[in-house]
């Protein structure tokens, strides 16, 4: 069992229990975009090959509606050195025209840019070769997060789909964080204790987050808890290093 700390005046609780590894996964549009949440206009596609691009694909997002964007949707958690480091390219824009990277820290309710670069207005493209950018996330620390790229115009702007207008973004990459394979969000808890059952050799991440009206989205997720369960080989609540110092036998829980 496990509890937290309440709240003033939060009515109920989320409570989350997710499952971490190492993060590992490099969104390069090699896969045809069957990865990412498309969230670009039907007149054209996400992903984008052809000459003067950063490999064979690059995510592509074109100027055809007032936002379009391409989200990673892996869940991360940055420890202090956490980075995110992707390679962009964007062509013709003007000053109406914003290209941007972004995150989410309530599950992509809301996102705040981490990058962002406004077009110039002037006859030659912003960028004639892709660039890399490294962004720390050390603000992030112990978060759960996560990212999109977005590209979007208010007032006049380049029209079109092809690449000379458009926010090209490839190579997308956390390191020193957290990957969340799975997780289990427990939902309305009407008190501040919750139980789970972990397995042997996995590593997980708790924290729980305060709903102050029926019917209103919650808060922020509170502080991570991490938690790593001792090996118990016969599963009857003792783990082994105690099990052997107590000389037990690992193979019976009839000794619990």
């Amino acid at each position: 069992y496990y509890s937290f700390n309440s709240i003033s005046h939060a009515t109920n609780y989320d409570v989350v229990v997710a499952d971490i590894d190492s993060s590992l996964e490099i969104y390069d549009a090699e896969d045809s975009g069957v990865n990412v949440n498309d969230g670009t206009d039907a007149s054209y596609t996400l992903i984008y090959s052809g000459s003067g691009t950063n490999g064979p694909s690059v995510y592509r997002l074109a100027p055809a509606t007032v936002t379009e964007f391409v989200e990673f949707p892996e869940v991360y958690i940055p420890s202090a050195i956490g980075q995110i480091q992707f390679d962009s390219k964007l062509g013709y824009a003007t000053t109406g025209q914003t290209a941007a990277v972004q995150i989410s820290t309530d599950d992509g309710a809301s996102w705040t840019d981490i990058y962002s670069l406004t077009g110039s207005g002037q006859v030659d493209p912003e960028e004639t070769s892709f660039s890399t950018h490294t962004i720390s996330l050390a603000s992030d620390e112990n978060q759960f997060v996560k990212f999109r790229a977005e590209y979007r115009h208010t007032g006049f702007w380049y029209a079109g789909t092809s690449a000379s207008v458009s926010f090209l973004i490839d190579n997308v990459q956390v390191s020193n964080a957290k990957a969340v394979s799975t997780q289990t969000i427990q939902t309305d808890l009407g008190s501040t204790d919750f139980s789970f059952i972990p397995q042997n050799g996995k590593e997980y991440a708790l924290a729980a987050r305060a709903i102050f009206w029926n019917g209103y989205p919650a808060i922020q997720w509170g502080n991570i808890l991490f938690a790593t369960p001792e090996a118990d080989s016969d599963i009857d609540g003792m783990p082994d290093a105690w099990e052997i110092l107590h000389n037990l036998n690992l193979a019976s829980d009839l000794d619990a």
